[in-house]
């Protein structure tokens, strides 16, 4: 990913897990405010270089991505095993509404 502006409290980061049967979890929060939760701290530190926020222009990498994270605060569904793969849709909302990342992947849990 390449950001071509600084963002911070004015993103939000939306996360979905689609599900087998067609449901999905949802996640959203402030950006600057996910650093703050240790889950997500040590998820991003451990799978990327983006380690900041406010985020500065910059090219940033996710790999080695592990899901569900590790100490993730909700349980893993009833029907999700090790080696189930998902569909995640990743997006980046300027003040909520604006699409300014769109992402959208097959994923394997762990």
């Amino acid at each position: 990913m390449t950001f071509h502006t600084t963002f911070g409290r004015n993103v939000t980061i939306k996360f979905s897990y689609l599900l087998p049967s067609g449901d999905s979890i949802d996640y959203s929060i402030i950006s600057c405010d996910a650093l703050n939760k240790p889950w997500m701290y040590d998820f991003v530190k451990t799978h990327s270089n983006l380690t900041a926020c406010p985020t500065s222009p910059g090219t940033y990498r996710y790999y080695n991505v592990e899901m569900p994270p590790k100490n993730f605060p909700l349980p893993i569904p009833p029907g999700v095993k090790k080696g189930d793969k998902g569909n995640v849709n990743f997006q980046l909302l300027r003040y909520g509404k604006e699409v300014i990342l769109d992402l959208f992947t097959t994923i394997r849990a762990y």
